[in-house]
Parts: C-alpha cells; sequence; structure tokens
C-alpha cells in the first residue's frame, strides 16, 4: 500500500494546526451560515407560516451535488499532478468559488437566487474538500490518525466559537458574509503553505485506470467502510435536524429570551448566543478526546459521546425557558465535542486503498453533504407538525434526531477494523 512520505507530517500541534485550518475555515463558513444567516434570510423573504419548508428547500437543493462532488474531484486529484502539486490546485480553486458564491449569497434577495448562490457554495465545497479529505490518509502515519483526528475537530469547535463571537459583534448579513469569505482565503492560504511540498508517492502512471463509477463503487465493498460511512450519515444528519431548524424552534416556541436574568432580546441573538456556550463545551470535549483517541481507541468516545447527546435531547425538545437550555447545552456541547473527535481517524483506519484516497475519502465526505437532501425534505413536515399546535413539528424532528444518535452509536460496534 502506497502512501506518501513519512517526512511529509510532523507530529506537531504548530504542524497539525496548520494542516487543519482548511477544516477551520469549511466549518467557520457552514456553522454561521446554516445556523443564522440563511435561515434568516429565508425568514425574511417568504411568509411566516412557510419558513421551514422554503429553508428545507434551500438546503436540500443546494446539496444534490455534494451526493457525488466530493469523490469526482477526489478521484480527479488521485489522477492529477502539476508543479504545485495534485491535491493543492483543488483546494485553491475550491476556495475560490466558495468565495465568489459568498459574495452572491450577500446580495441574494429572492429564494430562487438564494437556491443558485447556494448551490454554486456547494460546488466551492465539493471542489475543495474531497482531495483535502484526501491528504490525510496520505500524509499521516497510522499512529498519529487519532492525534490528527482531534485536533481537525478541535479547530472545527473553535471555528464554531469565532464564528459567533463575530456574529454577535456584527450581526449583520453582509458583514457576515465578507467575514466568512476572508476566513476562506486564510483558511486555504494557511493550509496550502503547510502542505506546499506534498507530492503524490507514485507517479500517475502507475495508477490504475479505471471509470469514475468504478472507483465510486469500490470502497463499498468493505463492510468496515459501509458502517463508518453509515454511522457517520446517521450522526451528521441528527445534528443537522437538530441545529438547522433551532432558529425557528427559539422563534415560534419562547417569548423570553432571557438567559439567568440577562435579556438576548431577539432569537437571532438567543441561537448565536446558544452556538458559543455549545462550541466552548465542544472544544472542551474535544481537548479531552485528543488526549485519549490513540490510548482509549475510537469507539469508546464514540459510545460515550452518543449516550449524553441522546440523554440531553429528550428534556431539550420539551423545554419552554433559555435557562434550562443552556443548563442542557453543557453535557451536550462537550458529549458532540467527544463524539465527532474519533471520525476523520476511523475514516482512515478503515480506507481499503489509499492509491485511492481521493474517490474512497470523496464518498466519505459524500455521508456528510448528502444528509441535507434528508434534512431539507423534514422541512415541510415540521411546518405541517406545528399546525397541530405546542410545537409538535420541532418535538419530533429533536426527538428523531436523538433516536438517530442512539442508532449510529450502536452500530459503531460493527467496525471491525478500528478499536
Amino acid at each position: 500500500m502506497a502512501v506518501a512520505k513519512p517526512s511529509y507530517y510532523r507530529n506537531t500541534w504548530l504542524w497539525n494546526l496548520g494542516f487543519s485550518a482548511y477544516w477551520f475555515a469549511t466549518s467557520y463558513k457552514w456553522f454561521i451560515l446554516l445556523l443564522v444567516v440563511v435561515p434568516a434570510q429565508v425568514k425574511a423573504i417568504v411568509p411566516e407560516g412557510e419558513k421551514n419548508s422554503a429553508w428545507g428547500t434551500v438546503y436540500a437543493l443546494g446539496a444534490l451535488w455534494g451526493t457525488l462532488g466530493p469523490a469526482l474531484f477526489g478521484g480527479w486529484s488521485d489522477r492529477f499532478d502539476s508543479k504545485w502539486g495534485h491535491r493543492q490546485p483543488f483546494i485553491f480553486w475550491g476556495a475560490v468559488i466558495s468565495v465568489g458564491a459568498l459574495l452572491f449569497m450577500m446580495n441574494a434577495a429572492t429564494l430562487p437566487l438564494l437556491i443558485v448562490g447556494y448551490f454554486l457554495l456547494q460546488l466551492g465545497e465539493d471542489v475543495g474538500q474531497g482531495p483535502y479529505a484526501a491528504m490525510m490518509p496520505e500524509i499521516v502515519p497510522e499512529e498519529h490518525a487519532g492525534m490528527a483526528s482531534s485536533v481537525m475537530n478541535l479547530l472545527q469547535s473553535l471555528a464554531r466559537l469565532v464564528a459567533g463571537l463575530a456574529y454577535a459583534v456584527w450581526q449583520t448579513v453582509p458583514a457576515t458574509y465578507i467575514a466568512v469569505a476572508v476566513v476562506q482565503i486564510l483558511g486555504a492560504g494557511t493550509t496550502l503553505a503547510t502542505v506546499k511540498n506534498v507530492r503524490r508517492s507514485k507517479p500517475v502512471s502507475e495508477i490504475p485506470r479505471s471509470s469514475f463509477w468504478a472507483r465510486w463503487l469500490a470502497p463499498w465493498k468493505s463492510p468496515d467502510f459501509r458502517w463508518v460511512w453509515i454511522t457517520r450519515f446517521l450522526s451528521t444528519l441528527a445534528f443537522a435536524m437538530v441545529s438547522n431548524y433551532l432558529l425557528f424552534y427559539l422563534t415560534d416556541m419562547f417569548r423570553s429570551y432571557k438567559v439567568f436574568g440577562y435579556d438576548l432580546k431577539t432569537p437571532e441573538v438567543a441561537v448565536t448566543a446558544l452556538a458559543l456556550f455549545m462550541s466552548v463545551l465542544g472544544v472542551v470535549g474535544a481537548g479531552i478526546a485528543s488526549r485519549l483517541a490513540d490510548s482509549w481507541g475510537r469507539k469508546p468516545l464514540v459510545y460515550l459521546g452518543g449516550f449524553v447527546i441522546f440523554a440531553v435531547l429528550v428534556p431539550f425538545a420539551l423545554a419552554r425557558n433559555l435557562d434550562v437550555i443552556f443548563l442542557l447545552a453543557v453535557p451536550f456541547g462537550i458529549g458532540f465535542g467527544i463524539y465527532v473527535s474519533a471520525d476523520w481517524a476511523l475514516a482512515t483506519d478503515v480506507l481499503p486503498d489509499r492509491d485511492e484516497a481521493g474517490t474512497q475519502m470523496g464518498v466519505w465526505s459524500m455521508s456528510m453533504s448528502s444528509v441535507q437532501i434528508f434534512v431539507g425534505a423534514a422541512g415541510p413536515l415540521v411546518d405541517w407538525g406545528n399546525r397541530f399546535g405546542h410545537g409538535f413539528g420541532y418535538i419530533g424532528v429533536i426527538w428523531t434526531a436523538g433516536l438517530i444518535f442512539v442508532v449510529s452509536t450502536a452500530l459503531i460496534k460493527n467496525v471491525r477494523a478500528s478499536s
């Protein structure tokens, strides 16, 4: 099995932080846009009773390309070469397309324009994400995968924290889009500087030629890969079912936005403060996991985090007081930080063929992007359930998410190639 030269990897916090900077930018972007900014834009465009359905439509249609995009561009990068490297140009152009899409979305005044902009943003994500994801199994030695994965997820949590703080300061759509674009450029630039000397471990001529579909289907033949993909899909689906409708949940089901005596005034500020709080706790959880990932193994961390998340979501759906919501956010944030810490390590543990890392990590990335179709489809169901009163639509989607977390956690036991 061919791997990149060991000298490319540096087992230091600084190197791992530089390598993970692109992941920081990606997390920053999707967190603040999906949690607050784009739902707020939708709410301002459509009639009140249709906001969940309209937001679900934007979310689902924009993700259609994401079902194949990461694997397509990842596979292309497996067989690509240039003086800048074989993955690096994709990361660069993915960032360029994303910045263009952000500026387009910033000025979108109608639902169709917002859908087009979101689709372009997803395209930029797919151009860079598949090749980027392939760099971890290509560069990072297996014995350090737990450390690298934990640093990536630590930066993911930090990105949420910084994004929430930035929005709390500016609280305007244009300023937020510009901030996201700047972070996208800085994140991609930092990662590209870190991996500027990375080159493929074998010539393109030595890589077997095969069709995209043959390469796309190949990893599915591995039972371990299938189980990791399914569990990642389910956990991402569950988290998105809660986070993507959280703003509307606070808007419709809460009459006061006071937290321990402090008035947050609006649901947008409340959801941002909640996200900030959980992000801090997610950093704590990811920090704990970074210390334990390689000694405990991946599975125990997933079991612990998944159980905590499920236990929190049941009362979360019934709470009508922000004090209670913030108290429940403590175990949820720590549990989720622990839960996601093992994701990348699990994926690289079970990768069937590292010569096809771009395609196969692209297929794995699809487990995150494809959930948007299903989460988007839940929007009309939330609106329908809410017509019965008492927030039944929101209760249903949150409890369903909790059950999905339980199933995802239980299925991890089927992964044989990772501890």
